[in-house]
């Protein structure tokens, strides 16, 4: 979590799903965005997961997220198809190699 005059203005949480962990989520109020706040915080989800052994940080991102991540080293790897309302919903599913290595093929829930 972060504050800013002891006020809570982002947060994040991951999930666990078998041996993987998901960003689950990453919200930053919208007054504090482009302050380095997301950033700091993801960069605190990262230190995490490599404390906990996992090599890969999945992300189903928002597509107006997807740069972001980007910017901080995840991957698109697949995408998430479906309807909200009636709409066509696609989300980024990305990954971060917590090894340092870039991973080449995404399959399901297989990184080879």
């Amino acid at each position: 979590m972060a504050f800013v005059d002891e006020k809570l203005v982002a947060y994040y949480s991951l999930k666990q799903d078998g041996e993987s962990l998901w960003l689950d989520n990453l919200w930053v109020l919208p007054d504090f965005i482009g302050q380095g706040i997301g950033k700091q915080l993801f960069q605190h989800a990262l230190e995490r997961c490599r404390v906990r052994g996992v090599s890969i940080l999945k992300i189903e991102s928002d597509p107006n997220a997807q740069a972001f991540y980007e910017k901080l080293g995840a991957c698109k790897m697949d995408e998430h198809h479906s309807t909200v309302d009636g709409q066509l919903r696609t989300l980024p599913i990305m990954v971060v190699n917590l090894q340092g290595r870039i991973a080449t093929l995404y399959l399901g829930d297989t990184l080879k």
